[in-house]
């Protein structure tokens, strides 16, 4: 999903939210959840996209997905901080 989430970004998510069109989400995929952007939503079938569309597997491969498997919807996203501890070195 990168730009909108780097890797090691965590992201909160809301089970059983209402989502829509432009909405990131959590989608199940059997034994693994994926987190993509939802672009289209056809009766019950809804067509999801990574953000990076020239590494991203998503619909443009495997097509549209049950609207079953959209699981939640994220709603706010935590940057990977990495803190350096230890003691400062004078300069």
């Amino acid at each position: 999903m990168v730009p909108t989430l780097a890797p090691r970004d965590k992201i909160l998510v809301h089970y059983g939210a209402h989502w829509g069109v432009g909405d990131i989400v959590l989608v199940s995929q059997g034994l693994r959840t994926d987190v993509k952007r939802v672009t289209q939503v056809t009766g019950q079938e809804v067509w999801v996209e990574g953000d990076n569309a020239l590494v991203s597997i998503d619909s443009r491969q495997y097509g549209s997905i049950a609207i079953e498997q959209v699981v939640a919807k994220a709603i706010v996203r935590l940057p990977n901080l990495r803190w350096k501890f230890g003691s400062r070195t004078k300069q």
